[in-house]
């Protein structure tokens, strides 16, 4: 009977001190900014180091956890200064994490996909991100770099897509004209030709170059590499720098399978025009110049049918709507041709559409990426097509041993107008 007391005795006890434990227990609520523009943190990590708890900030920043009046919170996130904070007897905890420099190292790729760090580098280095390059939707690469990266020239033509780009890193480096970067595509080297022309009379075409065959969807980033150091690495043909583009590789989402999907429109409109009068017409005043005009500035045959002087001054009779033989001898109403220069251009609507699919494990990884370009250029019945397609995978045989595959394939269709005058 003492044994049974004993025992029951014991679990009350038991039972009294673990209720007053989890009386003692409350939920803390709070959020988590980011400094200095206030901006709510998802993700965040909160430890309580006395219970050996944690949670994490919703996508609002918001949080909530299981106390008690000796807690002490940890609040952490990659990049940001760590806070801990002795919660006592508050019910509402709000933090404000300040960023942390030095916990963060920028790595750029240099040579052949090797990383380091940026302070360690003994050149001038400028890294683009992705998500860069294509918010505004550029159909090539290097239109995409304007104003992105410093002490980077940007040249590019009127013609849209299919126009050809000129780059210069840190100004003009040789008296011989060849001034373009080396290009480097994921270790090679990409036959980036200069834009210039020297045969004005015979050929007065700027063809396009290099650059203007790699997608802006699939690229991860790009490196421009500046300065005589950074030639050390490519050669004597790196003298004028090096733009280095790493593509996108492949990534497993939530599920395993990961499909990104990516589209824009762009419109372009000629922004100024040349300004003509559409008062007077071909002809000369006979009081300036005798071409054999009558008083009214016109020309009569025999029979009576009217016609302007043989000349391309426009300062001849005012337009009235009335006959008037024209110079291929059909009779045409004297009026102004208005808008006609502007006649011979679009306003061109552009369009691109990327669809990639990618998985990772841990010794595999692939990306599969299919684009669609349509871009139609400022010139009359001009367009661009393109169809692309690009395959990055690659395969981990061991330690030692690594198997890369890329595959970038591009088919495209260019139509320009082709204006012929016959007599």
């Amino acid at each position: 009977m003492r044994k049974v007391l004993s025992i029951a005795l014991t679990l009350v006890m038991i039972f009294c001190v673990s209720a007053m434990a989890q009386a003692q227990k409350r939920v803390l609520k709070g959020v988590v900014t980011a400094s200095p523009d206030g901006e709510p943190m998802p993700g965040v990590t909160i430890l309580d180091k006395t219970n050996q708890t944690g949670t994490t900030t919703n996508i609002d920043g918001e949080y909530s956890i299981s106390v008690g009046p000796n807690s002490v919170l940890v609040f952490s996130f990659i990049g940001f200064a760590s806070q801990e904070v002795v919660v006592g007897n508050q019910s509402e905890i709000n933090i404000n994490l300040e960023e942390d420099a030095s916990e963060l190292s920028e790595f750029v790729v240099t040579a052949f996909g090797m990383d380091k760090s940026e302070k360690s580098l003994g050149y001038a280095t400028s890294t683009i991100k992705a998500d860069e390059l294509i918010k505004v939707g550029n159909p090539n690469v290097a239109s995409a770099l304007y104003g992105k990266a410093p002490g980077v020239r940007i040249q590019t033509g009127a013609g849209g897509a299919t126009s050809a780009v000129n780059i210069q890193i840190r100004g003009i480096n040789s008296i011989t004209g060849k001034n373009q970067p080396l290009i480097v595509l994921d270790g090679v080297p990409i036959r980036n030709e200069e834009v210039t022309n020297n045969n004005y009379w015979g050929d007065q075409r700027l063809r396009g170059n290099g650059l203007l065959d790699i997608n802006p969807a699939d690229i991860d980033n790009i490196s421009i590499l500046k300065g005589a150091s950074a030639a050390a690495l490519y050669g004597s043909e790196a003298v004028n720098g090096v733009v280095l583009i790493t593509t996108k590789k492949g990534t497993a989402g939530k599920n395993g399978m990961q499909v990104d999907f990516n589209a824009n429109v762009s419109l372009d409109k000629i922004a100024y025009l040349p300004r003509y009068q559409n008062v007077r017409g071909p002809g000369m005043p006979a009081h300036i110049q005798n071409l054999g005009q009558a008083e009214d500035g016109f020309n009569y045959t025999e029979d009576g049918i009217r016609t302007v002087p043989n000349t391309t001054t426009n300062y001849g009779p005012r337009f009235d709507g009335q006959p008037m033989q024209a110079w291929d001898g059909i009779s045409r109403p004297y009026v102004a041709q208005e808008d006609n220069y502007a006649a011979l251009f679009n306003s061109p609507v552009s369009s691109n559409i990327n669809v990639a699919i990618s998985n990772s494990t841990d010794k595999a990884n692939f990306r599969l990426s299919l684009t669609r370009q349509d871009n139609e250029a400022l010139s009359l019945n001009s367009k661009n097509s393109k169809n692309i397609m690009n395959l990055n995978s690659s395969y981990n045989v061991n330690k030692r041993w690594k198997v890369d595959l890329m595959v970038n394939y591009i088919n495209q269709n260019t139509k320009t107008v082709l204006i012929q005058l016959t007599e």
